[in-house]
């Protein structure tokens, strides 16, 4: 029989493990890079962060990505409201850009993350904003989705 581990994280995105069974077995109660607390459930709904899967007679290992937002309840986890959050403050900081294509900007920015049939305006609406802006805001937001969005965003982000 299949096993599904849950994963424990901490609140700022950090993985703490893949292979958690259950929540009393998860041993950190803290991140050791960052000092947050670490999780294993939704904090909406509490179901459990979906970790490793073991399918049965089959060996080897795979990556487990951190998700971005829960498959119960779709509510984004703590590490993707911060990111989000802080995305929209680098936004807000940049003088080059009106305060509607601040608006916009912002507003398009969990479409950018969500690799869904929105996303391709949202990559054109920050290559287009993100080019009347500083390299370093560039960096600094490229940095931030991908800690968030699939590699497949990511890659059209980097020119």
């Amino acid at each position: 029989m299949d096993t599904q581990y849950s994963q424990s994280v901490c609140l700022k995105g950090h993985q703490i493990s893949s292979f958690i069974t259950t929540s009393s077995e998860n041993p950190k109660e803290f991140c050791e890079d960052c000092g947050s607390e670490v999780i294993t459930h939704c904090p909406s709904c509490n179901k459990s962060i979906n970790g490793y899967l073991q399918l049965d007679g089959v060996f080897g290992g795979y990556d487990v990505p951190v998700p971005s937002y829960c498959r119960n309840c779709s509510s984004p986890y703590p590490w993707t409201s911060t990111a989000l959050e802080s995305l929209k403050e680098l936004i807000n900081l940049q003088d080059e850009l009106n305060d509607e294509e601040k608006d916009d900007f912002s507003s398009s920015l969990p479409d950018l993350i969500s690799n869904g049939p929105k996303s391709k305006v949202a990559i054109t609406k920050f290559n287009k904003y993100s080019s009347k802006i500083s390299s370093g805001f560039r960096n600094f937001a490229v940095e931030i989705i991908s800690s968030i969005a699939s590699d497949v965003i990511v890659k059209s982000l980097t020119p």
